[in-house]
């Protein structure tokens, strides 16, 4: 009989999964300043306000945009026990109206710890016709499913930080 031994055996490491075709805007703050990066009506991602004559140097900054593709941990601990400044916040704007913002701080020893949450979009009476045409009813269910998946991911986040890779 074999049992694993550590806690970190049973923790599920992939903690969000975006699809980056679904990603509409992206911004960043840090101590040193904040920017946005955003998907154009061609879906060509691009720095927003890059001062004219001025390039992108590389394309790092589709790595960005797309840096919660796959989001995964390596260990999870009470967000009180770490010890380090929450100095960094990402937010991942998606088409659907559901935003999520990560909260990252880096440790004295090097690690980097993430805080998750999520916010949906704003969802007031919805009401459907029976003269609802397919595509209206389409973009309602899509606020409703943004809204349910807020409500459910920001309560199972909350009060823990993950450990990340830089």
């Amino acid at each position: 009989l074999y049992i694993d031994t550590e806690p970190t055996d049973y923790l599920e490491t992939k903690l969000i999964s975006i699809n980056q075709k679904d990603i509409k805007r992206v911004e960043v703050k840090t101590p040193k300043g904040s920017y946005a990066i955003s998907r154009d009506s061609k879906a060509d991602i691009f720095i927003e306000d890059m001062p004219k004559g001025k390039r992108a140097k590389g394309n790092d900054y589709e790595d960005v945009f797309n840096a919660l593709n796959d989001l995964d941990c390596s260990d999870v601990l009470p967000e009180a026990q770490v010890e380090a400044k929450w100095d960094t916040t990402y937010t991942s704007r998606q088409k659907s109206g559901l935003s999520y913002t990560v909260q990252l701080a880096k440790t004295d020893d090097g690690k980097y710890y993430a805080k998750l949450s999520a916010k949906g979009p704003t969802v007031g009476d919805i009401t459907i016709t029976q003269t609802e045409s397919e595509e209206g009813l389409k973009k309602k269910e899509a606020l409703l499913l943004a809204n349910d998946e807020a409500k459910a991911f920001a309560p199972r986040h909350a009060g823990w930080a993950y450990e990340i890779s830089s």
